[in-house]
């Protein structure tokens, strides 16, 4: 979210407890974003469980919907989860814990997070919750848990380009 054109405290995140409700929640907030002064809002939802072959379509209901928004809004959709997209950063997670380097991940897990195109990776919030637990740190989806990742995201390199 964007708030008076510029970025408003880095980023400004809602959870809104499945994806099913990303649209609907950026739908219902329009008028208070925009009292509020937000100029842009982007939802981040996962296809998952959804097949690849419905991508298309949850995009196109997205845009579709969002259209005539108060605020500017758009839906972006992880073809497999949200937690691709975190691995896609790898680099946040040594700014989670020292001990989640690239070539550690790479001697314990067997996987080379640099090399990966993370959209191939079948269930990427499993994968993470290995790599987090070389560190003894879980990962059930949990609001915090989700957060801690964010919070150290490299928006600008994990993002896709039409960001």
């Amino acid at each position: 979210m964007t708030k008076n054109g510029s970025l408003y405290m880095g980023r400004n995140i809602r959870h809104c407890e499945g994806d099913e409700k990303v649209l609907s929640y950026i739908h219902d907030q329009q008028e208070t974003l925009a009292a509020a002064g937000y100029s842009s809002v982007t939802g981040l939802r996962d296809l998952f469980p959804l097949p690849l072959e419905q991508l298309e379509l949850v995009k196109t209901f997205s845009e579709r919907d969002l259209r005539h928004s108060l605020v500017e809004s758009k839906v972006l959709v992880a073809v497999q989860e949200l937690e691709a997209w975190f691995l896609a950063d790898y680099r946040h997670l040594e700014r989670i814990n020292a001990a989640l380097t690239r070539a550690n991940i790479q001697n314990s897990l067997g996987i080379d997070l640099s090399g990966v195109d993370v959209e191939t990776i079948n269930h990427p919030s499993r994968t993470l919750r290995e790599i987090l637990e070389l560190a003894s740190l879980g990962y059930d989806k949990r609001e915090s848990e989700v957060y801690r990742s964010v919070t150290r995201l490299d928006f600008d390199g994990c993002m896709p380009k039409e960001v």
